[in-house]
């Protein structure tokens, strides 16, 4: 019944990023140009895209960028946690903990650390996925964090 796919930027065809664009515009109603020039100009091709269908619908999605930053004065990699959307007829219906599980054991895989910003009301959610919240002071990230304070380490 749900089929869940990781597929890097480069293995996305036209369709399919429409498809991504459509859901997210559910969310952040910017239009479909403005998404499409956000997903172009800061979207690389190596960022990985976890797509999580029902049926033959795209019902969540999950974006991780490969970036960099310094921790305690040394330099490294890891996956930022960048957008988490689901469908909305699907919110509130157990579908979060299949793409959330599914996106950890692919950072566990991977062998690499991920780290996300969120807002206050997201803090319970990201802590029953074993997301753990840091403190900023000895990291230098190169995404700001858009004034969210939160932010949650994965290993």
């Amino acid at each position: 019944m749900f089929k869940l796919l990781n597929l890097k930027t480069t293995d996305l065809n036209k369709n399919l990023v429409i498809e991504i664009l459509k859901l997210k515009n559910t969310h952040w109603k910017k239009g479909l140009n403005s998404q499409k020039n956000h997903f172009n100009l800061n979207i690389n091709k190596s960022d990985v895209h976890i797509l999580l269908y029902y049926k033959t619908k795209l019902s969540g999605y999950v974006l991780l960028r490969k970036k960099k930053c310094f921790f305690k004065n040394r330099r490294i990699s890891y996956l930022h946690f960048d957008t988490l959307i689901i469908k909305k007829k699907f919110r509130n219906k157990k579908i979060s903990p299949i793409l959330m599980n599914f996106t950890n054991n692919f950072i566990r895989f991977k062998k690499t650390v991920s780290v996300l910003y969120c807002e206050d009301n997201l803090i319970k959610f990201y802590k029953k996925f074993k997301w753990k919240k840091i403190s900023q002071k000895n990291f230098i990230f190169e995404i700001k964090n858009n004034n969210k304070k939160n932010i949650f380490y994965f290993e």
